[in-house]
């Protein structure tokens, strides 16, 4: 099961858009919650050079909770790279 979204690459990514996905992405998971009665469902979300994983599940009867696991970010080119390397 997937869901996707392309969006033009000349609209700006505001925080406005980026919750809509987000509330989005619940609500298509809470829909496979139900469906096929799971616990919890896996879903990713992919911001231009940034991968965020989040998890949702049901709680009690009609209570759901999506948590962000974990948020990764990727150089968008090799000459960027630096900025993810630390000198000790």
């Amino acid at each position: 099961l997937g869901f996707n979204e392309t969006k033009v690459c000349n609209v700006s990514t505001t925080k406005q858009s980026v919750n809509l996905d987000i509330f989005q992405l619940g609500i298509t998971c809470k829909c496979v919650i139900e469906r096929h009665d799971l616990p919890a469902c896996l879903d990713l979300m992919i911001n231009v050079y940034s991968i965020s994983f989040f998890i949702i599940s049901k709680c009690h009867g009609c209570l759901y909770t999506m948590m962000e696991i974990i948020s990764l970010d990727f150089a968008p080119s090799l000459s960027n790279l630096h900025i993810f390397a630390t000198v000790r």
